[in-house]
């Protein structure tokens, strides 16, 4: 039986001293029939030239005017020839067996998407295995979907075509595309780190705005969440919980609603109430002085 074609699409901006590690690791796969799909999201830096001079057939370059990372994976998307779709990000590393382990999954376990866990690498040099609450096996209940990051996901290319990335996300793609993806496929998570993430400075997921944003659209896209999802609902407001103790009190006022849209509990309604009596910002502030005293 001839090997799969897999297709790996990786979306890049300005990451000349990045990109290479990326594209490497994915040519040095254990599993070797692969195409990949770099699509250059209007980089102004060497990005290109960097990646035109890895002479490997395997390696496709597509420039496109900046229109963000969705849009570049969509256009990957539109352009794979692959039985199955991986997705790579351009600062991250993939360990050499990743495809290799996953793929047979799609067969064996009669899986439709497969993901693996994160090796975070902090910058004091700790790792840590990301997301913990995900065991080996078809996740069944899907009760969240949080913490599996798209350089993890390989799948069948027609999942892939069918639902896209959503472009106006500001964060959480991938999230919100396994929402609309899993409905009807089977979900597998590998429990083993087989990509390097690398946390950075410049991480999206350092931007409290764009999550906050984020939550907006997804409520307003999936209203049912909180049913579908009570575990994520969950986690979700005490994302929110969490920043309303750093912002001002109006700030706290609107996360805590919004929390409160995605799962009312009597602890959000005590801080909301809190904040709109002005009263929130000072528990917060007798909180952490009494947790700096333990």
């Amino acid at each position: 039986m001839t090997a799969p074609l897999i297709s790996v699409i990786i979306p890049v901006y300005n990451r000349e001293d990045k990109i290479k590690r990326a594209i490497l690791s994915v040519l040095q796969q254990d599993y070797k029939n692969l195409e990949i799909l770099v699509i250059d999201d209007g980089s102004t830096d060497n990005t290109s030239s960097v990646v035109k001079s890895m002479k490997d057939p395997r390696i496709k370059y597509r420039y496109q005017e900046n229109q963000g990372a969705c849009a570049a994976r969509n256009k990957g998307i539109s352009l794979a020839k692959g039985d199955f779709i991986a997705f790579h990000d351009s600062d991250d590393i993939w360990h050499s067996n990743k495809l290799q382990r996953q793929l047979p999954i799609l067969f064996d376990k009669k899986a439709d998407i497969v993901f693996c866990k994160l090796n975070i690498k902090n910058k004091d040099g700790h790792n840590e295995k990301y997301p913990s609450y995900y065991k080996e096996g078809i996740i069944n209940p899907v009760n969240t979907l949080l913490g599996i990051g798209t350089q993890t996901l390989i799948m069948r290319a027609d999942i892939a075509k069918k639902n896209l990335f959503d472009d106006e996300m500001p964060r959480f793609q991938e999230l919100e595309f396994l929402m609309r993806a899993v409905i009807h496929q089977r979900l597998y998570c590998v429990d083993e780190p087989l990509v390097d993430y690398v946390l950075g400075n410049d991480n999206i997921s350092r931007s409290n705005t764009k999550l906050i944003e984020a939550l907006k659209i997804i409520i307003k896209k999936h209203p049912d969440v909180s049913i579908q999802y009570p575990y994520m609902a969950k986690q979700f407001v005490n994302m929110l919980a969490g920043i309303a103790e750093y912002g001002d009190n109006k700030e706290a006022i609107d996360l805590l609603r919004l929390a409160q849209r995605y799962n009312f509990t009597i602890k959000t309604q005590i801080k909301l109430v809190l904040a709109q009596l002005n009263l929130f910002k000072g528990i917060v502030l007798i909180k952490n002085k009494l947790k700096k005293r333990e």
